[in-house]
């Protein structure tokens, strides 16, 4: 279920508000460009999230950092009010 993966990734961080402050150590992968939510919705309105798994450097980005930064991303997206309609 939901909280359990969330503790699962995030460990003892899971019950706090994500936000850069929280994922301070996945900062560099979610400014690097791997994940973007573009400036247009789909046709439906809903907001659009983009991988370009080019960037990701596997050398300095665990798969364990990916998931967290995707997480965060996830949240911005259903935290958008149009996304919700």
């Amino acid at each position: 279920n939901y909280w359990e993966k969330r503790k699962e990734l995030f460990g003892e961080r899971c019950f706090l508000p994500l936000s850069l402050c929280t994922l301070e150590n996945e900062v560099p992968i979610i400014s690097s460009g791997l994940f973007q939510i573009l400036t247009r919705k789909d046709s439906n309105g809903r907001a659009i999230l983009a991988i370009d798994i080019s960037l990701r450097d596997k050398s300095k980005d665990p798969p364990e950092s990916a998931a967290r930064a995707w997480w965060y991303f996830y949240h911005c997206l259903i935290e958008d009010v149009e996304t919700q309609k």
